[in-house]
């Protein structure tokens, strides 16, 4: 709790008010400090032997991009990319840490977002804390996307 909680806030720790500083200080950002740390729980997922050995290839490295949509003239974010030994496979991941079940439009996104990337074997994964809306259902099954909810892992 030290770590997510501003130093300014210390001495009202030890001063036994933690009620307060988590209530005005940690609450309002702890969705965003699990978004994080969520990622890497995904990451993690992945890496699981019994899971590991199911993905369609096997990677060694696993990390996040961050580029430009030459079409979109912006900046775009990719939580997890995995590319394979010969360069013509690659995995895209999205993690989603929001109470509201993962929509259709989690899926489309990610689904641009990797069509930036010339790469012959694409495969998608989207992880949820919440679930998924029912309407994700055909979008995963057209495009062989995963579905992954945080209570699976």
């Amino acid at each position: 709790m030290v770590s997510f909680c501003p130093p300014k806030h210390y001495s009202n720790l030890y001063g036994y008010r933690g009620i307060y500083i988590y209530e005005n200080s940690v609450k309002p950002d702890l969705n965003s400090f699990m978004g994080f740390i969520f990622e890497e729980i995904c990451r993690q997922y992945l890496y699981q032997p019994e899971i590991y050995t199911t993905l369609p290839f096997l990677f060694g490295k696993m990390g996040r991009w961050w580029g430009t949509n030459p079409q979109k003239h912006r900046q775009e974010e990719i939580d997890i990319v995995a590319l394979g030994d010969n360069q013509n496979q690659i995995l895209f991941g999205e993690c989603k840490w929001q109470n509201a079940k993962t929509d259709v439009m989690v899926f489309r996104t990610l689904l641009e977002r990797g069509g930036l990337f010339h790469c012959p074997e694409k495969y998608f994964y989207v992880f949820s804390k919440a679930g998924f809306e029912k309407n994700t259902e055909e979008i995963a099954k057209q495009y062989n996307i995963k579905r992954i909810s945080f209570s699976e892992m």
